[in-house]
């Protein structure tokens, strides 16, 4: 080949790799943007299905609040059966009731050759509910007595008008007479009865349904779905394939938990857009060819300057990343060799030799710390938990970094409640304990005592790190755990340190499923973590 074969060549290269991986880029640019607008069509229409749910919570509430208004039907008297007939007939959201003596016989409907027409059918829509009355008894009985406790003030009351202290329990029975969904209101009344009424379905059905829009925004639909998955309503202009999913799908909430929303919308809406962005991404690139191609000559030369330095920067990298923690961890193996040959009389060699040691403990914590940040800021961070015990783990981290507090005359109080084995990421656990450790080495020394605790609670497991020194204002307690956050006083300047070790504590634990936190205290600082640790199966290693 020629010098001006090559010299083509090598400017047709620079032309096409450019190109192709701008082009690449541009592919998955665009792909994601696709992606994205489909993502916030699923976004806008779950918003639009929790809407709806909330409408139709609505019309449950009503049913709610009717059966909690009409005390009368706790009452025992000769009048019982007629008042709960009367009941049934003037209120339209009810067809039939229910009572059970404290041993489950049923008092209402009134024996055979009493019944109406309309009692003998409900007996037969609930046999099932009826073949197994101990279940039903039971369950009033615990929500008897759970609705007895104080109820929580962020929890929703049946209505304004009843939710006091005295509001009876009440709850829903749920069963099936064949395919058909069938719904029970129920209480427990002072004298041990169970009364229930059954809401009437139908209506309950079209008040759902007449409460739903009857259009939607266009190339879009909307359906109810029971718990078959077919269809009870639909609303809007787009017809779905049998077999499509939809893009956004909520169950309702109890006692229709087996019923669903969902929405169905076109692939064609989002692709619209995304060939928009095809076409413009085409046009760039030809636009970029053609003037790429002719400045190729003229920076060839640039060029090849440029990437012959920017292969030195890469390799530079490559090489402090690969080989950093190599000669340090010479360094600390020759030291601890060389402090175990010391005489003991030695006092100040000794000494020397141990801060090299604690020195390069130091250093390789800090290179630990910049590279699980850095794996962090790529999300390239993942954690790996094997089977092992919370206390083992702390202990031997207590161990390691019994020297760097020692100098700094703090004792480590250690409080180990965690022995059982778990599933636990040792690694991010050690790292964890070490970062709070160091923070308490470099900020609270002066109060000469680091409390370590640990417990565990089912499946997840506390870590508390507690010490003595100047604390943290409380306007601060979640700025700390920001990247590079630093506290401006006297203590936090006068410390060494890269301000991303709160940061990673705050990650590692939420990556294990729990989180970090500052709690309050009248002296010092109180770190509590929690992590998730299910138990570790049984067989062996996993």
């Amino acid at each position: 080949m020629t010098g001006r074969q090559r010299h083509l060549a090598a400017l047709t290269g620079m032309v096409a790799v450019p190109l192709g991986l701008l082009a690449l880029a541009g592919v998955r640019l665009v792909s994601r943007e696709e992606r994205l607008l489909r993502q916030s069509f699923e976004e806008l229409a779950m918003a639009q299905l929790v809407d709806l749910a909330q409408g139709v919570r609505a019309i449950v509430d009503e049913r709610e609040r009717r059966f909690v208004e009409a005390p009368e039907l706790l009452v025992a008297d000769s009048s019982t059966n007629e008042r709960l007939r009367d009941f049934v007939r003037r209120e339209p959201f009810f067809r039939a009731a229910l009572v059970l003596d404290h041993d489950g016989r049923v008092l209402y409907p009134p024996p055979e050759g009493e019944r109406t027409a309309q009692e003998l059918s409900f007996l037969l829509r609930a046999r099932p509910l009826l073949a197994d009355r101990s279940a039903l008894l039971s369950s009033a009985d615990a929500e008897a007595e759970q609705q007895s406790q104080p109820r929580a003030a962020s929890k929703r009351s049946v209505s304004s008008a009843t939710a006091t202290a005295h509001t009876p329990a009440m709850s829903w029975q749920v069963w099936y007479d064949g395919a058909d969904l069938n719904l029970l209101l129920w209480r427990r009344a002072s004298d041990g009865r169970v009364v229930g009424i059954e809401v009437d379905r139908a209506r309950l059905l079209a008040d759902v349904i007449s409460r739903l829009p009857d259009t939607a925004a266009a190339s879009r639909s909307f359906a109810l779905l029971d718990a078959r998955g077919e269809v009870l309503h639909r609303w809007g202009e787009y017809e779905p394939r049998v077999d499509e999913a939809p893009i956004a799908r909520l169950a309702l909430a109890r006692p229709l938990a087996a019923w669903q929303l969902v929405a169905y919308a076109p692939a064609r809406l989002w692709a619209r857009a995304g060939f928009g962005l095809w076409a413009a991404l085409a046009v760039g690139l030809v636009a970029f060819a053609l003037a790429l191609t002719g400045l190729a000559v003229f920076l060839y030369r640039e060029h090849m300057r440029g990437l012959r330095l920017a292969e030195q920067r890469v390799s530079f990298v490559n090489r402090v990343s690969h080989e950093l923690k190599t000669p340090l961890t010479n360094i600390r193996l020759y030291a601890e060799l060389l402090e175990d040959r010391l005489d003991d009389a030695d006092e100040e060699a000794r000494r020397h030799i141990q801060i090299v040691v604690t020195e390069g403990q130091r250093l390789g914590r800090l290179i630990d710390n910049v590279l699980t940040f850095g794996r962090h800021q790529r999300g390239a961070l993942r954690l790996r938990a094997s089977r092992g015990s919370v206390d083992a783990v702390v202990a031997r981290a207590v161990e390691r970094l019994g020297p760097v507090l020692a100098v700094k005359n703090i004792r480590v109080d250690l409080q180990a409640r965690a022995p059982a084995e778990v599933m636990v990421d040792a690694d991010a656990l050690t790292q964890v304990l070490e970062n709070l450790l160091s923070n308490v080495e470099k900020y609270a020394a002066a109060g000469g005592v680091v409390e370590i605790a640990t417990r565990q609670e089912g499946d997840r497991t506390l870590l508390t790190v507690s010490d003595r020194g100047p604390g943290i204002p409380r306007e601060a307690r979640e700025r700390v755990f920001e990247p590079f956050e630093r506290l401006g006083d006297q203590v936090t300047e006068a410390a060494q340190g890269t301000g991303i070790g709160l940061a990673i504590v705050r990650e590692l634990a939420r990556l294990h499923g729990g989180d970090v936190v500052v709690r309050d205290t009248e002296v010092g600082a109180i770190f509590e973590v929690t992590l998730l640790t299910p138990a570790a199966p049984s067989g062996g290693e996993t």
